[in-house]
């Protein structure tokens, strides 16, 4: 999940919850569609009923259960009327604090994961596909959270109507474009930028139990060029070979329709795999290839294929090389 994006959303958010409330949007899910005035980027949201704490609190906090979509991720998150302040959190490398509760479906009790940014006001869930899966397919839900100064309090959201706002915010929202993308990232302390060529986010070509995007990405430094795929889930692969930090992965390639053994490395945590051996050899067979399938032995799914097309890559990769003088 991209942090910038999710960023954006939770700040969209803030403003939201000044506008979506009133008597006739505490029934029943609704939909609101965001602009960009600048760049003409949409987010649609699903937005459930406002509730509060199944039983009183001090002070009476409100909340909203959202499933976001932007034409190419979706997630969810709840977002409160007051900044959550809760005991018995951890903090992260690239979250300031991340939540392990329950949550429940219907019937069903089981552990979640929550992220939280400092002085924001909602959580983000960190599986978004299978949570937004079982938003739409259960009656209710109920989270809990160790608040700090009341102890376990539970907020339970009406999941009725859920799958009818989120097929809408989809029909709304176009889906973007299947086309590579450039993006740039910056260190401000020393000027260096990273140039990426990003291909169209691409599923496997089969059903996984627990849907998995994908992206091919070429970075360019000004020296160096790195090829790796990433993954919206970290990738649990098996029959690898273990090393220090990281895994070897053995596996074959296809471009086009030739057929070949190739070598990833997996660093532990990390949601991308990054292509061992020649990088010139694999970023030509980019530019000069049609398509790219990848299989993975993917653990409780067997083998799988991700497919990434490569039209338009070649002139993604051209335009990363030409940020930088020769």
């Amino acid at each position: 999940m991209n942090k910038k994006v999710i960023g954006l959303i939770i700040l969209v958010m803030f403003f939201l919850a000044l506008t979506v409330n009133g008597a006739e949007n505490e029934t029943k899910w609704e939909v609101f569609v965001s602009k960009d005035e600048m760049t003409g980027k949409e987010v649609g949201y699903a937005i459930s009923p406002s509730v509060t704490s199944s039983r009183k609190m001090e002070n009476e906090v409100s909340a909203k259960l959202i499933v976001a979509y932007n034409g190419e991720f979706e997630m969810a998150f709840i977002s409160f009327s007051d900044i959550p302040l809760l005991q018995g959190t951890s903090i992260g490398d690239e979250w300031d604090e991340i939540i392990h509760t329950r949550i429940k479906w219907d019937d069903e009790v089981e552990p979640v994961t929550l992220l939280h940014e400092w002085d924001s006001p909602a959580f983000l869930f960190k599986e978004d596909e299978e949570i937004v899966s079982k938003i739409i397919n259960s009656d209710t839900m109920m989270l809990e959270l160790n608040w700090y100064g009341e102890g376990n309090v539970y907020f339970q959201f009406p999941l009725e109507g859920a799958d009818e706002a989120i097929d809408e915010i989809h029909k709304k929202i176009p889906k973007d474009e299947a086309k590579w993308r450039v993006y740039v990232s910056k260190d401000e302390m020393t000027g260096e930028e990273v140039w990426y060529a990003i291909s169209p986010t691409v599923t496997s070509t089969q059903k996984m139990e627990h849907e998995v995007l994908a992206c091919l990405i070429v970075g360019y430094n000004g020296e160096i060029e790195l090829v790796n795929i990433w993954f919206s889930l970290i990738p649990n692969l098996q029959n690898s070979l273990i090393n220090d930090g990281y895994d070897i992965i053995r596996t074959r390639i296809k471009w086009d329709d030739e057929v070949e053994p190739v070598t990833l490395l997996h660093e532990w945590g990390s949601y991308a795999l990054i292509f061992a051996g020649d990088e010139k050899d694999y970023v030509s067979k980019i530019i000069n290839s049609d398509t790219m399938m990848l299989e993975l032995n993917w653990y409780g799914e067997g083998k799988v294929y991700f497919q990434f097309p490569l039209e338009g890559a070649a002139e993604a990769i051209d335009e990363i090389h030409n940020n930088f003088s020769e």
